[in-house]
């Protein structure tokens, strides 16, 4: 005889998805914090990377409130930039996440056919893209008015920077306050990434921050037309691709992704 709890296991397809995703994940898991992929050490050294710049800009400018370093010496930062944001747009290339790659038709695996697609955090991102143009473009407007000055608008550019590694390799507040998603492979807003780095060179005058702006803007309409056309890419139940056995990145085996 089952008890009433197994067989409403059992009618409700729902529970029995979400037991085999958390069955998935404790597998991966179970392989121990040791294990770093090829992308997660890439992430890795973005991170470092990033955080090394991001010092430089703060002793740059904290000792007199002034940006001095030559702008010449922006052309490596937007090179890899433009580089890394390119790359999104091939599926070819092994070091991005196939959460980064999923709006990309070779990066598509159907699971069922006709089914309806169940995209995580559409509320949870429509929420953050508010807060996000509310607060930036109040810094913006600021800047033009010449209340700030640029110089804190590129320690925020870098800052943010900084942070969205933070939130790929170890704990992420997007995904756990708003998204609500199972990992950043699902992740709804995943290559919203670049856009929100340099949100605050808009309030900048470069040649620099523009070409990083309209790159970072090229690939966020790319991937939300591809939402808007193709949304059985970006959900879990419709997309083999983005099952745990596919992932290519194992980040959940050290990342902090208490939800509940």
């Amino acid at each position: 005889m089952k008890n009433n709890s197994e067989k409403n296991s059992e009618n409700n397809p729902e529970n029995n998805l979400d037991k085999n995703s958390d069955n998935d994940i404790s597998d991966r898991t179970s392989v121990g914090p040791g294990l770093v992929t090829p992308i997660t050490r890439t992430h890795i050294i973005k991170f470092i990377c990033r955080s090394l710049i991001f010092i430089y800009l703060l002793c740059d400018y904290l000792p007199d409130g002034h940006m001095d370093t030559p702008s010449f010496m922006a052309i490596p930062v937007v090179i890899v930039f433009v580089a890394e944001v390119i790359s999104r747009f091939f599926p070819t290339v092994k070091l991005n996440s196939i959460g980064a790659l999923k709006h990309l038709e070779k990066s598509y695996q159907e699971k069922e056919k006709g089914a309806a697609p169940h995209v995580e955090g559409v509320k949870g991102a429509l929420i953050i893209a508010i807060i996000w143009i509310f607060y930036n473009g109040l810094l913006i407007g600021l800047t033009r008015a010449h209340i700030l000055d640029q110089g804190i608008m590129i320690l925020l550019s870098g800052f943010y920077a900084v942070c969205d590694m933070i939130c790929v390799l170890f704990w992420c507040p997007l995904q756990l306050y708003f998204m609500k998603n199972r990992c950043c492979v699902t992740c709804r807003i995943y290559n919203w990434d670049y856009i929100m780095m340099v949100t605050p060179l808009i309030a900048i005058n470069s040649i620099y921050s523009v070409i990083m702006v309209v790159a970072a803007l090229a690939l966020f309409l790319h991937w939300e037309i591809n939402y808007k056309r193709h949304p059985e890419r970006y959900a879990k139940n419709t997309n083999g691709c983005l099952d745990c056995k596919n992932c290519n990145e194992k980040i959940c085996a050290f990342k902090v992704r208490k939800l509940h």
